[in-house]
Parts: C-alpha cells; structure tokens; sequence
C-alpha cells in the first residue's frame, strides 16, 4: 500500500480561458485526489493535491497528455 502525501503543482503557461481549471478538477476527481485549484492570475495555476503517491504521478503524466489543445505548459 502507498503512502498518501500532499504536493503544491505550480504550472505556468497559456491556461487561462481554456477549461484548463475543470480540466484539473475532473481529473484530480477521477483519480480519488483531494485539494484545491487557485488561478494565479497570468502566473498560471496552482494546485494543491492528496492523495495516493500513484494516483498523483498518474495525475501528473495525464496533465500533459490530455490537457485541453487550446492550453500550452511552459513549466
């Protein structure tokens, strides 16, 4: 069994105004993790997450490939 551990995700890039935030809820949500989402204003997005060490490098690696198309990670 994995340890249940809080992270802070700060992602940087175009995710204003593309359903970049519920695009993270749904999938934060579909892989049993728990926190919350504060937009940064042009900064981007942070993100503060619990759960599963898994579930969150699963979280992780979905960012990127699902991400809406419009959105574009710097970091």
């Amino acid at each position: 069994m994995n340890a249940n551990i809080t992270v802070e995700i700060n992602i940087d890039g175009i995710v204003q105004g593309c359903g970049f935030r519920p695009f993270l809820f749904n999938l934060a949500r579909s892989l049993d993790l728990k926190g919350y989402i504060l937009n940064r204003g042009n900064a981007g997005v942070r993100l503060v997450l619990q759960g599963d060490t898994n579930q969150i490098d699963k979280f992780i690696e979905k960012v990127e490939i699902k991400k809406p198309e419009i959105s574009y990670i710097e970091s």
